[in-house]
């Protein structure tokens, strides 16, 4: 970036602005801004509410246009290191003779190192996004160099730590820069910021530690041999020191801020890096109903000591499992030093707590601010502290390295930013990686082989070969190694992976009488030879059946029924025949139903035990088709008899009452013949009732002219009695029905 960079570092606390250009070799700051979230719009390093998150921004952009009378379009911005992974790689470039090393070769060779990186990530790269990388060292012809420019060699590595983040992580950031009208013109990680700021390059010898404190997140860079080896991250910083603050003295989170910044004040002294307590003067403070106290800073420091101390054992644990392994780690477990930076490092008693849990003296903890680095100039107060090291060290980063840029191309109609080296180095690779797409769509895999025994004999089924990538950069064909440019459009089609190997038993028999034909048979009609026997890992299997690895396949001749089915595709393991035991009617039924009809020679087989020890010989018919087993009631048990019926006549007409339906009962429910019965059902038979009838029942079958009735009384008799119309009627009753 040439001229005026604009940094921008938005932390879980307060966002920090800084305009800054590069006079003498020094990072001269003309002007910054720093406000305070008004609410919790960024947790442990993360946006969480875009919306004031980019009002923050837009308050602080303003005002440094306002004031510096320039349009600000364009930020440098770091990314905190909240699950962040890293891939370690080199990468090298043959200068071809023994030549100067250019500055173009030390862009090409850093470049490789990062598409290297890039293709050694271990992890899913569709859920993270490419976010920058750091030099971890340079080689000539096998050996270290600290720069290689101006050296003359045969060839040249670049050794590159390659960092990724959640894309939810970036495109968050990029959000609330559209939404300010600014455009992400350098990114990098917090700690490296940090360290740009407050270590200098001749300093980076030194086996240091740097560990950068926020108020959402920890985070932590390695420095060795002039680079930085590794980065680590804890989500824990300075406002787990607040939190613990509310609940132990139930205040809200701006007293408990409030309250450890005063703690901070009385324990350091303005420029000292050492703690100088001043622990006996009291500390007012309100709780959430308004109750004030005043306690001692000391008695308050021993209430905060156990969330200090927690910080202090996790920031540890984090340091110890990123120092390298190997010869170097008992040196380095000795000799290290830790250089704390922001605005949580002023944390009362965290370096003492540090020294213990890090089993180091006190003399080789301390907080190193910006000021000290001697690289930057006009700097405001606010920001000498270490509280200013990322935006510091950001500007420092974007003025110093002319050579990094976005590159904006589209992937398939998706806009996409990609790190670029001298503004030609960006590949159509590293594009692929950087939007998520996994390797395996890139190149694609050889589908897997399979190996196997036949008859004793070694066999190799060889898997297909995949289907390349098709990459359009503006409508040309063109390879993965293309430098893209900007504006460039990419077209992307996936590799298909080579299909793996298959092949059935079947496929193994050679044609004519060799393949252990023992003579021919009917097949549901149709003439088909007899196969032989086929085994696989001693199992009777189907020609049909696939071969799976490493599997032994033996081909007998045989005419066994079930391979005679399994080379008609009938898997005989599948086969099944129901059966279930009812009672009917106090007596124990048994009864089955397969899923399936077989005969052989006109023979039904219903067994399945029977099934497999049948043979077919020559000749044979053998009749198969599938079925849907059932078993209804009407199938165990016929319809019970109805009831007696009664016959009479009325007036010399006879007359019929039915009986009552008969009844099955399953289980005391009455049901019908085509229902399903299942296993352990009881079965009753109910016979019809008897027909009962009363003399008023005859009115449902005759009827009167009403000129007949008219004036006259009804007369009823039954077997020449009179009757009334609750009278009885039995057989044969003779009925009179008139009227006088």
């Amino acid at each position: 970036m040439n001229g005026q960079v604009f940094s921008l570092d938005i932390g879980t606390r307060k966002v920090a602005g800084l305009l800054a250009f590069s006079r003498d070799g020094l990072v001269s700051v003309s002007d910054h801004r720093i406000v305070e979230h008004r609410s919790r719009a960024v947790r442990a390093g993360q946006i969480h509410d875009i919306e004031k998150t980019a009002a923050v921004v837009s308050e602080i952009k303003d005002g440094l246009e306002k004031s510096g009378g320039v349009k600000l379009t364009k930020a440098a911005a770091a990314i905190a290191g909240r699950n962040l992974r890293i891939s370690r790689a080199w990468g090298e470039t043959d200068l071809g003779s023994f030549r100067e090393i250019t500055a173009e070769d030390l862009g090409r060779t850093r470049l490789s190192a990062v598409q290297a990186a890039l293709l050694e990530f271990r992890e899913d790269t569709a859920g993270y996004y490419f976010a920058g990388h750091t030099l971890t060292g340079w080689r000539i012809d096998g050996e270290p160099v600290l720069n290689p420019l101006g050296h003359s060699a045969r060839s040249l590595k670049a050794g590159v730590i390659a960092t990724f983040l959640p894309r939810k992580v970036l495109e968050s950031l990029f959000a609330v820069a559209k939404k300010t009208g600014l455009e992400i013109s350098y990114l990098t990680l917090e700690p490296i910021a940090a360290v740009e700021a407050v270590l200098p390059s001749e300093m980076r010898g030194l086996p240091l530690v740097l560990v950068d404190i926020g108020a959402g997140t920890s985070d932590i860079a390695a420095v060795s041999g002039g680079s930085v080896d590794s980065f680590g991250m804890i989500p824990v910083a300075g406002d787990s020191i607040t939190e613990f603050i509310c609940g132990e003295l139930l205040v809200d989170f701006a007293e408990g801020e409030r309250i450890k910044k005063e703690l901070a004040s009385r324990t350091f002294s303005e420029g000292s890096s050492f703690s100088v307590p001043d622990l006996a003067t009291a500390l007012p403070y309100s709780d959430i109903f308004g109750r004030k106290y005043e306690k001692s800073a000391g008695e308050l420091l021993e209430k905060v000591r156990p969330a200090v101390k927690n910080l202090a054992e996790r920031i540890s644990e984090e340091i110890f499992a990123g120092m390298p392994d190997g010869e170097a780690a008992s040196g380095w477990r000795t000799e290290f030093a830790v250089v704390l930076a922001g605005g949580g490092s002023l944390t009362p008693c965290l370096q003492e707590e540090l020294s213990v849990s890090l089993r180091l003296p006190r003399e080789r903890i301390g907080i190193r601010p910006p000021a000290l680095a001697g690289r930057f100039e006009n700097l405001p107060r606010e920001l000498a502290g270490p509280q200013g090291a990322v935006v510091l060290g950001l500007a420092g980063l974007a003025l110093s390295s002319p050579e990094i840029a976005m590159v904006r191309v589209a992937l398939n109609d998706s806009k996409l930013e990609l790190l670029n080296f001298q503004g030609a180095e960006a590949t159509v690779l590293s594009a692929l990686i950087s939007a998520g797409v996994s390797r395996r769509r890139i190149y694609g895999k050889p589908g897997l082989a399979k190996t196997f025994t036949l008859n004793g004999a070694l066999k190799v089924i060889k898997g297909g070969f995949p289907k390349p990538t098709e990459a359009l950069v503006n409508g040309e064909p063109s390879d993965l190694n293309r430098i893209l440019k900007d504006g460039d459009r990419i077209a992307f089609t996936p590799a298909l992976d080579g299909a793996d190997a298959e092949g059935r038993i079947g496929d193994m028999f050679p044609e004519g009488p060799a393949a252990g034909i023992c003579g021919f048979m009917l097949y549901n009609g149709e003439k088909r030879a007899l196969p032989a026997e086929i085994f696989i890992d001693g199992r009777k299997a189907s020609s049909g059946e696939l071969i799976t690895d490493l599997c032994r396949v033996e081909i007998r001749p045989g005419t066994a029924l079930t391979a005679v089915l399994g080379t008609a595709g009938v898997d005989v393991e599948k086969l099944s025949v129901r059966g279930i035991s009812v009672e009917l009617e106090g007596t124990r039924v048994e009864k089955s139903a397969a899923d399936f009809y077989l005969s052989l020679n006109g023979t039904r087989i219903e067994s399945l035990p029977v099934l497999r020890s049948l043979e077919v010989k020559p000749g044979d018919s053998v009749e198969f088709r599938a079925l849907t087993p059932s078993l209804k009631l009407g199938d165990l048990a016929a319809a019970p008899p109805p009831g007696r019926g009664v016959r009479i006549r009325v007036n010399g007409e006879a007359f019929d009452f039915p009986g009552g339906a008969g009844k099955v009962l399953v289980n005391g429910r009455e049901a019908a013949p085509e229902e399903e019965v299942s296993d352990g059902a009881i079965i009753r038979l109910q016979p019809g009732r008897d027909a009962e009838a009363v003399l008023a029942d005859v009115f449902r079958y005759i009827s009167f002219e009403p000129k007949d009735t008219e004036g006259k009384r009804l007369k009823l008799l039954v077997n020449s009695r009179e009757a009334g119309f609750a009278t009885p009627l039995t057989e044969g009753a003779e009925v009179e029905v008139g009227f006088e």
